[in-house]
């Protein structure tokens, strides 16, 4: 994606030009030594710049086949620009294209950020979150813990003809045979097809992260943009930690109604505990339990 688009005369931009950058130009320094334009095309790849537009007729009356050839090869961008289009023109009508889709792509990324906090406040489920995302960005998407366990997934493997556990397992012995983390990788679905899928990293705590897995992150809808997932992203992890941190609540609170019973127990030779018997955690009065601490 073209994410800067600059205006430049100099042989030396390799330093100068921004990541995403698109180039524009009269190569009026390369009029009688197009063979340089070779090396300006390595250094512009070196850069991550996105492409190179050069305005021909002023300064290059012709292209050399040679130049084109080696963008070809290299597989660099190298639009011809012809001589009645003004450069300045041409970098205003750019900017608008890029800076009007980056500033749709913002807002959706907000929109998306205020739906997640919504239902942060709402005290969602993890499975109410995940579905809601997965109609988002119309797509299925699984939930991991950062054991490889499925916490939740989306309706779509819902089919026992399509379990969700049939991708993961894939993805993880990906990730064990390289040194990626996240990003791109291609599977395989149920029927033996190449099934491209994203894989992002959802930090909970510190260490060990959640993992968000998107299936055929090539079909999500414009104006869906990485920024917009980074933020459902970020919002998740709040609603992750939140759900856990309540979870943990709830474990605290069965620990000491353990251990308040054995403790009870221990001093009352295993008399009937009545006043401690507690059906929020499933126990009824009775005469028989075994509890193992």
């Amino acid at each position: 994606p073209i994410k800067s688009v600059e205006i430049t005369e100099t042989p030396d931009i390799e330093h100068f030009v921004t990541e995403d950058c698109f180039l524009l130009t009269t190569a009026m320094v390369y009029q009688d030594k197009q063979a340089e334009l070779l090396p300006l095309i390595d250094s512009l790849i070196r850069a991550k710049a996105v492409g190179l537009g050069i305005k021909v007729g002023r300064f290059l009356g012709s292209f050399d086949e040679a130049v084109i050839a080696y963008a070809e090869k290299v597989g660099f961008p190298l639009i011809i620009i012809p001589d009645n289009y003004s450069l300045g023109s041409l970098l205003h009508q750019f900017l608008d294209i890029v800076w009007g889709k980056r500033h749709e792509e913002l807002s959706f990324a907000l929109d998306i950020q205020k739906s997640f906090s919504d239902l942060l406040i709402q005290d969602a489920s993890n499975q109410r979150v995940i579905e809601q995302f997965s109609q988002m960005v119309k797509t299925p998407v699984i939930l991991l813990n950062p054991y490889w366990k499925i916490l939740t997934h989306s309706i779509h493997f819902n089919d026992s003809n399509n379990r969700a556990d049939y991708y993961t397992s894939q993805i993880y012995e990906l990730l064990s045979a390289s040194d990626k983390e996240a990003g791109s990788f291609l599977i395989q679905d149920i029927k033996r097809k190449d099934l491209h899928i994203s894989l992002v990293p959802i930090k909970v705590y510190s260490s060990f992260p959640h993992y968000l897995v998107i299936l055929n992150p090539e079909h999500i809808p414009y104006p869906i943009s990485n920024f917009a997932i980074e933020q459902a992203s970020m919002v998740l992890s709040y609603i992750l930690f939140k759900n856990e941190r309540v979870a943990d609540s709830k474990y605290a609170q069965e620990a000491d109604f353990y251990n308040e019973l054995i403790e009870y127990s221990a001093k009352n030779h295993h008399k009937e505990p009545d006043r401690l018997m507690n059906t929020k955690f499933g126990y009824i009065k009775s005469n028989y339990y075994q509890i193992i601490h």
